[in-house]
């Protein structure tokens, strides 16, 4: 018998889907190309593999999940730590800095955004075992490491940490 997908991967692929969705003017991916050029559930090590045609990459990836009971009725509250990491890398530090800043700014905002009902990153509340009710996402940190000269290039990094919480049943089984 073959694994489910389960919550975690649901959850990354879900994020990178609406996020890949942000294509109005000023979005992540503005006009179909916009300033991210790739956008997808993964950590850093694939952001090292891809190309420099494929930079400025925007990779999110679940770091954390935790349950709790939501009130005295039989509900728990899911809640999943999310980790976005924006990375750019060429020759000009303070260009691959502010736009790492900019990249990191417009996520924080289409991030605020899927907490309307209409959002909810693409329908994700249905990809979730015995969710119930709405999510709600809420920006944890945002931290943007001294970037990484190298011999031949300068890589900038931005780490967005999220937290997007779900209200499901609880299931006595």
């Amino acid at each position: 018998m073959a694994l489910g997908d389960g919550d975690y991967l649901a959850v990354e692929s879900k994020v990178a889907a609406a996020l890949l969705a942000d294509d109005g003017e000023g979005g992540l991916r503005e006009t179909g190309s916009g300033p991210v050029k790739t956008i997808a559930p993964g950590d850093e090590g694939l952001s090292a593999a891809l190309g420099q045609g494929d930079h400025p990459v925007l990779l999110v990836r679940v770091v954390g999940k935790s349950e709790q009971p939501a009130s005295l009725s039989c509900s728990v509250l899911k809640s999943f730590s999310v980790r976005a990491l924006v990375r750019d890398r060429g020759l000009d530090r303070e260009a691959l800095e502010a736009s790492v800043r900019r990249i990191a700014a417009r996520l924080e905002q289409a991030l605020r955004e899927q907490n309307a009902t209409d959002r909810q990153f693409l329908g994700l509340p249905d990809s979730i075992e015995g969710a119930e009710g709405v999510l709600a996402v809420s920006l944890k940190s945002a931290e943007f490491p001294e970037p990484e000269t190298g011999l031949d290039q300068v890589v900038a990094r931005g780490i967005v940490t999220f937290e997007i919480s779900l209200p499901c049943a609880f299931r006595y089984e």
